[in-house]
């Protein structure tokens, strides 16, 4: 009698099984959808909840993007001065509006215009959910890091993104396609060239979106092509006529601009005060910029308290990032400078550099360098992973779940001292300050009165905020009497 040992095929859990057999969802586990998941869903709770009671103010800048947007709507995508989808539209004389306002219009068109604070956040929230899945996508797939999901929890942790992630300032939506730009140029340069159209797709939206997002393209871009120019051009000669052919159309809107409103750059920096438009000697103005571009690459800067910026740009107290992660920030930028042969690791650096060049121009500003929180974000999940993986197996999944929750309970703290204590930390209200009262005045005082009596000529004062003339447009009112 013989016997057959049958060799036992070992049982893979559902949590560690792909997706589908085949095609890129096969390298996803329902594990790491789960955590996907989880992560985002966390970001959206923190960003969405109680989201127009902090910030506190509602800014021009943030109505003016569903006033334009309203406007090319309703006259058949064409601008006040009939130009048939405009590259650039006006804010405050500046010509520094584009994609933002588009992504409002299509807003409109989806949902009807609201001039309600809460569906005009949330639509730049909602367009911001490019940054975590980017970061996400840079981590799984180009770093292979079984911590990808950090990612997401150390941006929703990130005091400066917390911020301006919860409002609809047009430099969020630069920052998101920023990041989906790096995540494009990781895919194109190590699983697919064909990502390249991607890659250059959101570049353009990063270029588009702000105007100091053109300085970041312009320096991720030309360092991301010099340090991968041997690949560039290895590529099949029908992919590198594809990506001219793309780039040539990213760059269409730029030189009709350019037709239309050939001083728009010049004007925009005299409006800014800018040095370099002023009489100086270039060696004056090169110092003066290598000054500003360090201090937008100090630690000091981002980790630590200061009065740099305005009160309605910061937390009091807090750096723009928060200061436990400064050492996995400084060992991340360690291994990336040592492994800087590879691609992968250049890029984070790259970002790094871009972030406040576009601030240089003119001076240090949250909102002009807030692309920083992704190269920064990257740098920390890296640093974390490698002191982690110095650990046993068994210490390598409970640190790594502890740093999980601390970076998450940290972002529900943060959410919650904001709404709680945010209208008390700083108690200038006016120009220079927080800049309160936009809603409470045209959404409920300025409708009362006129309700009252439609004949009542109200005046407001403009010296408490920039541009109100926009609240104006924004807000509805009950009578066609419109205040003064």
């Amino acid at each position: 009698m013989s016997r057959t040992n049958a060799i036992a095929t070992p049982t893979i859990p559902w949590f560690a099984q792909p997706l589908t057999r085949s095609g890129w969802l096969s390298h996803i586990t329902c594990s790491e959808l789960f955590l996907l998941l989880a992560s985002l869903a966390l970001y959206l709770y923190t960003r969405l909840a109680n989201l127009t009671a902090f910030p506190i103010y509602f800014f021009c800048d943030e109505a003016i993007h569903g006033v334009l947007a309203r406007d090319l709507v309703a006259n058949g995508f064409r601008d006040s001065k009939g130009v048939w989808l405009p590259p650039y539209f006006q804010n405050a004389g500046m010509w520094n509006l584009s994609l933002s306002v588009y992504l409002h219009a299509f807003s409109i068109l989806l949902f009807g215009f609201d001039s309600s604070i809460w569906h005009t956040r949330a639509t730049s929230v909602f367009a911001s959910l490019l940054a975590p899945l980017g970061i996400a996508a840079l981590l799984r797939f180009g770093y292979h890091n079984r911590r990808w999901w950090l990612g997401i929890l150390v941006l929703c942790a990130m005091p400066a993104w917390f911020i301006h992630s919860r409002t609809a300032f047009e430099t969020v939506l630069m920052v998101a396609c920023h990041a989906g730009f790096l995540a494009s140029y990781m895919a194109y340069r190590y699983y697919d060239d064909r990502w390249i159209v991607a890659a250059i797709l959101f570049g353009a939206a990063t270029f588009y979106s702000y105007a100091n997002g053109q300085g970041v393209m312009l320096v991720s871009g030309t360092l991301l092509f010099l340090s991968d120019i041997r690949y560039h051009l290895s590529r099949p000669p029908q992919r590198l006529w594809l990506a001219l052919g793309v780039f040539a159309l990213a760059l269409a809107p730029l030189i009709r601009f350019r037709w239309l409103q050939p001083n728009a750059t010049v004007e925009h920096l005299r409006t800014l005060h800018s040095y370099w438009l002023k009489p100086l000697p270039l060696t004056e103005k090169i110092e003066q910029f290598i000054t500003i571009y360090a201090q937008g690459l100090d630690p000091r800067y981002w980790f630590w308290p200061n009065t740099i910026d305005l009160d309605r740009h910061r937390f009091p107290d807090s750096g723009h990032l928060p200061l436990f992660l400064l050492p996995f920030v400084l060992i991340g930028l360690a291994i990336c400078v040592w492994r800087w042969r590879e691609s992968i690791y250049r890029l984070p650096i790259i970002a790094l550099l871009a972030a406040p060049f576009s601030s240089a121009l003119v001076g240090i500003a949250i909102t002009r360098t807030l692309a920083m929180v992704i190269p920064a974000t990257l740098l920390a999940v890296i640093g974390a992973s490698f002191l982690i993986e110095l650990l046993t197996l068994r210490w390598q999944r409970l640190v790594t779940l502890l740093f999980g929750l601390t970076v998450a309970f940290s972002s529900l703290v943060m959410l919650r001292t904001a709404v709680l204590g945010g209208p008390l930390w700083f108690r200038d209200y006016g120009l220079y300050g927080m800049q309160y009262g936009a809603h409470q005045l045209f959404a409920e005082t300025i409708p009362a009165l006129l309700a009252r009596d439609s004949q009542t000529i109200l005046r407001v004062s403009t010296a408490w905020a920039n541009n109100p003339n926009s609240f104006v447009d924004f807000f509805p009112h009950p009578s066609p009497t419109s205040p003064h």
